[in-house]
């Protein structure tokens, strides 16, 4: 059988064409150890005998990592080829496949996983169809949020039913309505830096509430500090700079990129219906990672299903 999506899409995924190559740094102060502790214990609670995770939306591949460590066969499907190559790097793997060109998988060649070692594939989450199942499901960092449809949402909810074993579960968080119709997004700027680089991202917000969207404008400047560094002990060997050369300096120090992220709200009884649609039922709705009690203070939902 082939390890291909069934009527695949075109694949293409703008919005982190450029995000991706500063990713890590911009989320460098994300706390991936304790998210997969916490995935991992409503894992326990809800399947307890579960082994092997289907990552949807699997970015550059922190959580997968962290999640195979603990003893679990892990997949991460990705649209991104940008996301898919830093999770390659991330994971230290063999070349990750392509959709264009996945294995042929034979039942003398199945798709084997080892504990520790997760495999990295490229896919749409909304139509891809592996040969295997899995114990649980998981969609992590509002990667159903980026599902901006009801068909969009409804299709990613079925391939999560679709690659899971009787009983299975399926993980996920979303932005949650209430807090985002109370709190309101803000205007927001984060900055960041290593040895070769400085980040400021301005994050611009602007609400869509007829459609459960918000519309998420960045404007990401990169300052290369090797290149600044050079250019200012060129400088003081220089007496006269003329403004010509300043301008291209500094053009070729920083770079701005912009870019929109769509991202849709949700409601518990709208996941309550799209769970039922496919083939789920709900068995927790709390805080993402706190467990707190759902409400309007609540940003960030984290939603468990299982199969029915």
């Amino acid at each position: 059988m082939n390890l291909q999506p069934s009527n695949p899409p075109t694949l293409q995924s703008s919005v982190f064409i450029d995000y991706a190559r500063y990713y890590d740094l911009l989320y460098h102060d994300k706390d991936y150890p304790a998210e997969a502790d916490y995935v991992d214990s409503l894992i326990r609670r809800f399947c307890p005998e579960a082994r092997s995770i289907l990552e949807l939306g699997s970015g550059t591949g922190k959580h997968a990592i962290l999640l195979a460590s603990k003893g679990y066969e892990v997949v991460g499907v990705e649209l991104s080829e940008q996301m898919l190559s830093l999770a390659h790097k991330n994971a230290s793997n063999p070349p990750t496949f392509q959709s264009s060109n996945l294995p042929t998988l034979q039942p003398s060649n199945p798709l084997t996983l080892q504990p520790s070692n997760p495999l990295f594939l490229r896919g749409d989450i909304r139509s891809i169809r592996l040969n295997r199942t899995f114990d649980a499901v998981i969609a992590l960092f509002h990667v159903i949020s980026y599902q901006t449809t009801n068909e969009d949402v409804l299709a990613s909810f079925r391939t999560a039913y679709n690659h899971l074993n009787p009983g299975g579960i399926f993980i996920f968080d979303i932005w949650y309505g209430p807090a985002v119709l109370t709190q309101r997004p803000q205007v927001r700027m984060k900055r960041v830096e290593d040895k070769s680089m400085e980040i400021i991202r301005i994050a611009e917000p602007q609400m869509r509430p007829n459609e459960n969207l918000v519309d998420v404008h960045y404007q990401v400047f990169i300052i290369n500090k090797e290149t600044q560094q050079t250019q200012q002990t060129q400088q003081t060997q220089q007496t006269q700079v003329t403004q010509q050369t300043q301008l291209t300096q500094q053009t070729q120090q920083t770079q701005l990129t912009q870019e929109t992220h769509t991202m849709r709200y949700f409601f518990k009884p709208e996941i309550e219906l799209f769970a039922s649609q496919a083939g789920f039922k709900v068995l927790l709705a709390e805080e993402w990672l706190t467990g707190a009690q759902l409400g309007t203070s609540t940003w960030s939902a984290c939603f468990c299903l299982k199969c029915i």
